[in-house]
């Protein structure tokens, strides 16, 4: 929850990004309900219920396909050739200290020419 919380934070409060907080906030509530209603379930587990779910589920994880190259089956070529490049550079930094090109999210986007926000 942090990281999201870490995330509206970059968000100013003038009106257009009022509007992107109250999207954003209203999903993250949302996820917090679930992921408390999830771990109060597995609190409540006993060992017996735990016991008695590994006997009746015949589910198990599938190991990930990795093709020939080592990769990862669904990762595409065009994912695969930007997390070999070592080359990428970033557009913009931001950074709240001022070191950055911008000093929160918004700005950075704010900026970003016409389509490509």
């Amino acid at each position: 929850m942090t990281n999201q919380e870490t995330c509206l934070d970059g968000f100013s409060y003038e009106d257009a990004d009022k509007k992107v907080r109250k999207a954003l906030l209203k999903g993250e509530v949302h996820v917090e309900k679930m992921c408390s209603n999830v771990l109060a379930m597995i609190k409540n587990m006993t060992d017996t219920d735990i016991a008695n779910e590994q006997k009746t589920s015949n589910r198990k994880l599938k190991e990930e396909v990795v093709d020939e190259s080592g990769w990862p089956s669904w990762l595409s070529a065009g994912d695969r050739k930007l997390l070999q490049s070592s080359t990428v550079t970033p557009n913009v930094v931001v950074a709240a200290d001022g070191s950055g090109n911008y000093k929160t999210v918004s700005a950075a986007v704010a900026a970003a020419p016409e389509g490509r926000q």
